[in-house]
């Protein structure tokens, strides 16, 4: 889409435009010379209207530099942002390519090339989601790839993070209906399941050539995304059988029943390449999305278009503090592997933890597995025949082991079984906390990490004791969600007390040097203050100051 827009052969401020290069609903892309700093540029020219309205002044502005701050080479640069005689404008980098939804006009991608796709675009949003944003608009059309393939997430300019309607003022849909999820017809919810959902859509069209839904209507789109069954690719397409399962999952009805990152979805699609089932991980029945409304705006994707062909190649935690600032920003989310062929992506703005000597996390392994060995042999034998399937999950509240309680309770959701689950279920736990212990002490001293849980046996609520048993359900449900679960004893580290024995578990897929990046992990898997929190593990901190909670 290229011409001569109103605005070719003018000028905005040091901007000499020139040809029309996209038009969507918010505005119109340029062809543009930098006069100032003698480059082209890309340059998004929005409606007059836009800039008349305060309330969306201020958040483009508070979005746009968000934007900027991102470090993930696949969302595409912006260079300069602002107003420029009552027009708001958006100075991006021009990408000499198409997008994907033009590329996808010529069939479908090969399964490898669109996974590999899907994974970048995945650090990108993953990326945006750990400061808070969501896209809210995932589709091909966002998506630019350059000459040699290298793909470009769109339009987070754009992106919205704040609470009201996402509707517009005629009541209009925002998105596009083809790749929006189910929760997003009725006009006010946008999260990152949501932004999950959109690229599980784009991942369907890129294996098989069009949307998983189609439809002419509003209507038929919406009775299909909230009733009709997910397809599955590899009745479309010569694509493995084990990633229906990865599209069923990714456009699972239920928001709580999708990955719990774009992440887990493109590792679930690399892994169903080779043909492995994948279990997804599901997140546990508390989850409760936090709901972000944005302002009223149009669906409207940057067009950076050229007519060159692409190469194919909860837990229970102390009370928190009476409040807490919120950072100015946080770091990006952990950088996932890319494919042989593209660029991989940088680690980041924020310092990584000094390199640790590559015999100690090897021994510490080897331990670990000894010693879980050790363990689950033990278990089986003392479990002897016992079958008892665990009970119904159930939400409890419980007061925390690790400091007094003063803000009233924390409520969790946990797994819970019956005490013969195990016949030795304590033993089990050692086992873990002894085996996760040196790993942790390797990896991850005296640096920030995420708390899930905080429970010791013998907690009473709802008539309910909780022992042993249901704490391993509950480790195993965080398992099975993200992977990279520790469990520690709070008689191994002094930032807890040790007045009982406390099983703490922690997401221990990232450490950080200060809390503000694990409070935006917690805030990217939509858990509140009294769910998920900042801690400092180290082997010589004291308590005071080891926790962090977002307000």
């Amino acid at each position: 889409m290229t011409g001569e827009g109103e605005r070719s052969g003018t000028r905005l401020g040091p901007y000499s435009i020139g040809r029309l290069l996209g038009r969507g609903g918010m505005g119109e892309v340029y062809l543009a010379h930098d006069e100032q700093r003698g480059r082209d540029v890309a340059l998004k020219v929005l409606h007059l209207s836009a800039a008349q309205d305060p309330q969306f002044r201020e958040r483009f502005t508070r979005e746009s530099r968000t934007v900027a701050k991102l470090a993930d080479p696949h969302v595409i640069p912006i260079h300069d942002f602002g107003e420029i005689d009552g027009v708001l404008f958006i100075d991006m980098r021009l990408v000499e390519g198409r997008n994907l939804a033009e590329v996808l006009r010529d069939g479908p991608l090969p399964p490898a090339r669109a996974v590999a796709l899907v994974e970048q675009v995945a650090g990108a949003l993953d990326a945006a989601h750990a400061r808070g944003l969501v896209h809210r608009d995932v589709k091909p059309a966002n998506i630019e790839l350059t000459e040699a393939g290298f793909p470009y997430l769109l339009d987070f300019g754009l992106a919205v993070a704040d609470t009201q309607s996402r509707m517009t003022s005629a009541g209009v849909f925002v998105g596009s209906q083809a790749y929006a999820a189910p929760e997003r017809f009725d006009g006010d919810s946008a999260t990152v399941a949501s932004d999950v959902y959109s690229l599980t859509c784009v991942l369907f069209e890129a294996l098989t050539g069009h949307p998983p839904y189609r439809g002419e209507s509003l209507g038929v789109m919406l009775k299909q995304h909230l009733t009709a069954p997910v397809p599955r690719p590899s009745a479309q397409a010569p694509v493995p059988a084990a990633m229906d399962s990865v599209i069923a999952t990714g456009m699972a009805k239920d928001p709580a029943e999708r990955f719990g990152s774009c992440g887990a979805l493109a590792a679930a699609a690399l892994d169903a390449l080779d043909g492995h089932s994948v279990d997804a991980p599901v997140p546990p029945s508390e989850y409760d999305p936090t709901i972000i409304r944005p302002a009223p705006a149009s669906s409207d994707p940057t067009v950076i278009s050229h007519p060159f062909p692409v190469q194919p190649t909860t837990p229970h935690l102390s009370a928190p503090p009476p409040s807490y600032p919120a950072a100015p920003s946080y770091p990006p989310a952990p950088p996932y592997r890319a494919a042989p062929s593209y660029p991989a992506a940088p680690q980041g703005s924020y310092p990584q933890p000094p390199r640790p000597n590559r015999l100690v996390p090897v021994l510490a392994v080897v331990a670990a597995v000894l010693v879980g060995a050790t363990a689950v042999l033990g278990y089986v034998a003392l479990r002897g025949g016992d079958s008892t399937p665990a009970a119904s999950t159930e939400t409890v509240t419980a007061t925390a082991a690790s400091q007094p309680t003063t803000g009233g309770t924390a409520t969790t959701t946990e797994p819970a079984t019956t005490s013969s689950a195990a016949a030795d279920p304590l033993a089990a736990l050692r086992a873990r906390a002894a085996a996760d212990r040196p790993v942790v002490e390797a990896t991850l001293n005296d640096r920030w990490v995420v708390q899930l849980a905080s429970k010791y046996s013998g907690v009473i609520d709802r008539g309910k004791t909780w022992l042993d048993a249901d704490i391993l359900a509950e480790i195993a449900a965080y398992d099975r969600r993200y992977g990279a679960i520790r469990v520690l004893s709070n008689y191994d580290w002094p930032v807890y007390d040790s007045t009982r024995q406390v099983w703490i578990t922690i997401y221990a897929g990232a450490g950080w040097d200060s809390a503000e990046p694990a409070l935006a992990w917690c805030l990217q898997q939509n858990y509140d203050r009294d769910h998920c929190a900042a801690k400092l593990i180290s082997t010589t901190h004291p308590v005071a100051g080891s926790s962090r909670y977002n307000e």
